[in-house]
């Protein structure tokens, strides 16, 4: 069995993680302590950053990409036109 635990942040912005392995009769197996540096931005964690860049990232990727496809249809109809009109007035 497993456990995990979190503390608050320490005076230079570092959260303790602890994880500690328990037997099946209870007894403690193995305990490691790790820190997050989380300095910077106040309680936002890795993972929930990263998951709002990729969002923000597909966002922005799809929006351009559209809008590339959209105005190299546009750009062609618009030279339709223009060599119709230059071909009405000849």
């Amino acid at each position: 069995m497993s456990f995990w635990a979190v503390s608050d942040l320490t005076d230079d912005e570092l959260g303790a993680v602890y994880h500690l392995q328990f037997s099946d009769k209870g007894a403690l197996t193995r305990a490691h302590v790790y820190y997050e540096d989380i300095a910077g931005i106040e309680g936002a964690r890795w993972y929930v950053v990263a998951v709002l860049v990729f969002v923000a990232g597909a966002v922005l990727s799809t929006a351009t990409l559209a809008f590339l496809s959209i105005g190299r249809f546009v750009a062609r109809g618009v030279a339709r036109f223009a060599a119709g009109m230059r071909a009405s007035h000849d």
